[in-house]
Order: C-alpha cells, then sequence, then structure tokens
C-alpha cells in the first residue's frame, strides 16, 4: 500500500531502490517500472522527484561522491603543505569509506555487475571532475615546495587519476572478497600504490605514507 512520506524520505527509497536494482539487474536492464513495481508507487511520484532514469542515475553518483566532495573541499582550505594534503586527502576518504561500508560495498557490488556500464563511465567522469583540479593545484603547490618533482606537471594529474583508480579497485576487490590471503594482498597493494605514486611526483620514498594504520584504502 501507498504511504505518504516527506520529500527527501521518498527521493531517497527511490535511491535506495534504484541502486539495489542496479546490484540485481544492471542499470541498462532497470526501468522506471521495475522501481515503482518494487516501490509499490505511482509514476507520477517518480517524476515529482526525478527528470528521467538518467537524473536518476545522476543524482545515484551523487549520493556516494557528495560527502567525498565535502572533504575535497575542506583539504583545499587547508593551510598545510602540500604531502600533508595528499595525505589528508587519501586517509580523510579512506575514514569515511570505512565508516559507510555499506554503501561503498554496493558501489563496488554495481561496478563489477554487468549491464553497468553506463554507471561506471558516469561515475568515473564525475570522479575525476572532482579530484582532477584539486590534485594539480596540490601538485604545484608541493613543485612550489621543492618536495615534488613531477616529470610533467601537466599530464601528471591524470596520470595519477589512473594510477588511483586502478590501485582502489583492486584493493576493492580483495576487501569485499573471501580470499583467505586478503590482508596480506591488500597490504601488498597498499604499498605499492604508495610507492607508484611517490615515484610519479618524484618524492622520497616514505614521504606519503598514506597507510601508517592500516587502513583501507578501496
Amino acid at each position: 500500500m501507498w504511504v505518504s512520506k516527506d520529500k527527501e524520505t521518498r527521493k531517497r527509497e527511490f535511491l535506495e531502490t534504484a541502486i539495489g536494482l542496479f546490484i540485481e539487474k544492471g542499470y541498462d536492464v532497470t526501468s522506471i517500472n521495475h522501481i515503482l513495481k518494487k516501490m509499490n508507487i505511482t509514476k507520477g511520484s517518480f517524476y515529482y522527484h526525478f527528470e528521467s532514469k538518467e537524473d536518476l542515475l545522476t543524482q545515484i553518483i551523487d549520493l556516494f561522491l557528495e560527502d567525498i566532495r565535502t572533504i575535497a573541499e575542506d583539504v583545499q582550505k587547508s593551510t598545510g603543505g602540500a604531502i600533508e594534503k595528499l595525505k589528508m586527502l587519501e586517509l580523510d576518504v579512506i575514514t569515511y569509506r570505512k565508516k559507510h561500508e555499506k554503501l561503498y560495498k554496493d558501489l563496488y557490488t554495481i561496478h563489477q555487475k554487468q549491464g553497468n556500464d553506463m554507471f561506471n563511465v558516469r561515475y568515473q567522469q564525475k570522479s575525476n571532475d572532482l579530484y582532477a583540479g584539486m590534485v594539480k593545484k596540490i601538485l604545484l603547490q608541493g613543485q612550489d615546495e621543492g618536495v615534488f618533482h613531477p616529470v610533467d606537471i601537466e599530464e601528471t594529474p591524470d596520470l595519477f587519476l589512473v594510477i588511483a583508480h586502478h590501485y582502489k579497485a583492486k584493493i576493492a576487490r580483495y576487501y569485499y572478497g573471501m580470499d583467505e590471503h586478503k590482508g596480506e594482498e591488500i597490504r601488498r597493494l597498499q604499498v605499492s600504490f604508495q610507492r607508484t605514486i611517490e615515484r610519479l611526483l618524484g618524492t622520497k620514498e616514505g614521504q606519503l605514507n598514506f597507510y601508517s594504520v592500516g587502513a583501507f584504502g578501496g
């Protein structure tokens, strides 16, 4: 039976229902009617909150990234040095994702499910848009401070994001999987990620020390 709810509660219910269906069926197969049937609600209610299925997708991606955006803004406002800012960004994101593990396990599952190519492409685009400018500012600051010596400052931010995405996807696979050696593999990947980024930035080994507390970086 349909029950009247306040706007934000109903909207959140739409988002969570759609996430569940993307996990079950994939974005490509999931229709607005699938969502309505799952919620036992009218089409008019859907269009009160969203302009289209694509608008729903955009708002789901924003849900995953909204608090990360706040973290990024706080890092940019920080008065610390470039190394401190880079470590702050990485560790604050790790802490947030550990605190909201269910949300990010859903995100990982969506990434792995067939039929979610559109979701994955759009998510990666928005994630890169969120990080790219900030990473470049931090790298330029580090170059001015004499702690970063990248080969090409124009290309390095994009390479940074490609490398980060590669390692974090692999770490997430172990973190959410059942491999009996996953702790060892996660630690190996964390160390490899840190050293690869240090070499990319042309800084001393051990300077970044992202994972000194043994945190999950996926």
